[in-house]
């Protein structure tokens, strides 16, 4: 059955050091397969699955196996690499998904998210919408607290699911379309060769860009101070490494949910509504 998704999830066995709520990364995997398990299931259209181990063990394997083993809309394949690092993984997703041009949807997934069990069924209503380009599941709480990425105007749309705002950047777990995904891979390909995550959104969103205050001021103070908040530094190195690009190049659309839509196992983005992991793990 032609699938209507397809996912290329990553997963390392290594503990992130901003991990929260676990000690054993294979613990936090099998929470948080569950978790995209159920969401799936409860999604319901087919899924072609494509996941990329990164030097994990066996328990990986049996992890996924056990969790996907009766979810009859999902078409899984493991694919062990050797421990080949975040950005060549990266670099592996985009490979497979530019390659599933007979799904509807690309997601690219990494394994320290929890989901709210409606969460692919929301993202795929709202990819349906005209202007919506990207779509990602967490709702970052920098957009709150970091005077950089405030978000003091954005276009809100509104559904049955959460509400959704135009944002400027988000992680690397988000969905697209195949077509969208074909004229943006110059710059998710950047990512892969070493590039940050915020400057490669900033690319395709162009916002935060175009403010020559900002642009002169962050530039001034990397110069002589080197101490420049990390959303800042991620505008002076859009245009280092993409240059008169930006200027050239179509602006996409980025949206994401109010409330989080899933829960970032990352002490940096906890999800401002509902930060109790017990209620995400019981959801």
């Amino acid at each position: 059955m032609k699938p209507t998704l397809a996912i290329a999830h990553r997963v390392c066995p290594a503990l992130s050091k901003t991990a929260i709520g676990y000690t054993s990364k294979a613990d936090l995997v099998s929470d948080t397969t569950a978790s995209l398990t159920a969401t799936l299931s409860n999604y319901g259209h087919p899924v072609r699955l494509h996941v990329i181990l990164d030097g994990c063990g066996r328990e990986y394997k049996d992890i996924f196996n056990n969790r996907f083993r009766d979810v009859q809309n999902v078409e899984m394949t493991l694919v062990e690499t050797p421990a080949i690092g975040n950005a060549a993984t990266f670099g592996r997703q985009v490979e497979f998904l530019l390659n599933a041009n007979d799904s509807k949807y690309v997601y690219f997934s990494e394994d320290d998210y929890l989901y709210r069990p409606f969460a692919f069924t929301a993202m795929a209503e709202m990819m349906e919408r005209k202007g919506v380009d990207f779509v990602t599941p967490l709702d970052h709480p920098d957009r709150y607290a970091d005077v950089a990425f405030e978000e003091k105007s954005s276009p809100i749309l509104t559904s049955a699911f959460c509400h959704w705002r135009q944002v400027p950047s988000t992680c690397l777990t988000f969905m697209t379309t195949p077509d969208i995904l074909q004229t943006t891979r110059w710059v998710f390909e950047a990512y892969a060769r070493g590039h940050m995550d915020s400057s490669m959104w900033l690319a395709a969103t162009k916002q935060k860009l175009f403010s020559p205050r900002s642009i002169i001021g962050t530039g001034l103070q990397f110069l002589f101070t080197r101490d420049v908040p990390y959303p800042r530094l991620a505008q002076l190195c859009a245009w280092k490494w993409y240059g008169l690009k930006l200027i050239t190049a179509h602006r996409y659309n980025l949206w994401g949910p109010i409330p989080s839509l899933a829960f970032h196992l990352s002490k940096d983005c906890i999800p401002p509504c509902d930060g109790n992991i017990c209620n995400w793990l019981r959801a």
